[in-house]
């Protein structure tokens, strides 16, 4: 299996940190191929593609005051509409 970064460039299985990101299964073209027309539309044959693990890293999202009062609003209309329906 060939494992490549979120730019389709190869990459090392020792570069890859589960903790950090994540793989997914993608289908690219074989590196060692050709195409079949060799005109601009480059038409290729089915055995031209292989299956390849992509390694895309987790991004980091800080969470901001606004981000913690969207929460609290939300949950308060919530509770706001089960009081009103009386449950």
């Amino acid at each position: 299996m060939r494992y490549v970064n979120e730019n389709f460039e190869p990459i090392q299985e020792r570069d890859i940190d589960l903790n950090k990101g994540f793989l997914s299964p993608a289908k690219v073209i074989r590196d060692d191929t050709e195409p079949i027309d060799n005109i601009t539309k480059f038409a290729w044959d089915d055995t031209d593609y292989e299956e390849v693990q992509v390694y895309s890293i987790n991004p980091k999202k800080e969470i901001t005051p606004q981000d913690d009062t969207d929460a609290m609003a939300v949950d308060h209309e919530y509770r706001l509409t089960l009081l009103e329906l009386g449950l």
